[in-house]
């Protein structure tokens, strides 16, 4: 069975520090997953994904071909997959 890719609730920019987090839940993190320099997941007490912490994020995005593609064409509802950030 394929993993369900969490739906986004909220986007928000932080344009100081170039933060840009992705919120899949309101549940309270219970903890954070470093998965790289610049990307941490925050979890509930469930272990289900609540949001995403993307770290300099314009240079990030700007390296990731899949992710630029997905940035620059207008906005599609429905779901990002988290795979395309741990590339």
């Amino acid at each position: 069975m394929a993993a369900k890719t969490p739906k986004i609730l909220a986007i928000e920019y932080d344009n100081k520090t170039d933060a840009l987090y992705l919120r899949f839940s309101d549940s309270k993190v219970s903890y954070s997953k470093e998965i790289t320099s610049n990307l941490i997941i925050d979890f509930d007490e469930a272990n289900h994904p609540v949001g995403l912490d993307l770290q300099r994020a314009t240079e990030t995005i700007k390296r990731s071909k899949r992710l630029s593609g997905m940035f620059v064409s207008p906005p599609q509802p429905g779901n990002i997959g988290l795979e395309l950030l741990m590339e």
